[in-house]
């Protein structure tokens, strides 16, 4: 049985309905999230793609809950060891992703610009230009370039973006 699972399992059991309540209304779910990466990483160690699994749900908890310091150096380290130990390079892809919405979140408009576009360059490179994850990126890339006042390289990523989601929306 996955961490996932048993987490869930215990969440159900002492929250019942109120488990699915909003998490910014909840904070036993960072109770939950942190208790299921710890048990993680003692289990399977930092270098298990789980353990960054579990990491990275612990990260977008954070963020919901506005923890975005501790969030970026968790994901920094994630990030490290995913490289480290040449992890897939989609995975890769998507925490630098991860980090650079973090680093958008705390302002950091320059930084978060690298991370997106190194996350936007090994997307392209494994997944192809027309990838639902590929349309993302650049969403979340020409918001960053948008807030730092680039309105011309954002408008291209955005109409980017939309060419891959428009079929979606026929």
């Amino acid at each position: 049985m996955s961490i996932v699972a048993l987490t869930m399992q215990r969440l159900m059991r002492d929250k019942g309905a109120d488990a699915f309540k909003p998490m910014d209304e909840d904070r036993s779910v960072m109770e939950y999230a942190r208790g299921g990466q710890q048990l993680c990483l003692q289990l399977m160690g930092e270098d298990d793609p789980q353990a960054w699994a579990s990491s990275e749900r612990l990260i977008r908890v954070m963020r919901t809950h506005g923890e975005y310091r501790d969030a970026e150096v968790l994901c920094s380290r994630v990030l490290e060891r995913k490289i480290a130990t040449n992890a897939e390079p989609s995975s890769v892809a998507r925490t630098q992703r991860q980090l650079g919405g973090i680093l958008d979140d705390l302002g950091r408009y320059d930084a978060a610009v690298r991370c997106f576009r190194g996350g936007l360059e090994i997307q392209i490179k494994t997944l192809g230009g027309g990838h639902i994850d590929v349309a993302s990126t650049k969403d979340s890339l020409a918001v960053t370039l948008w807030r730092q006042g680039h309105f011309q390289e954002a408008i291209i990523l955005y109409d980017d973006a939309l060419q891959v989601h428009q079929p979606a929306f026929i």
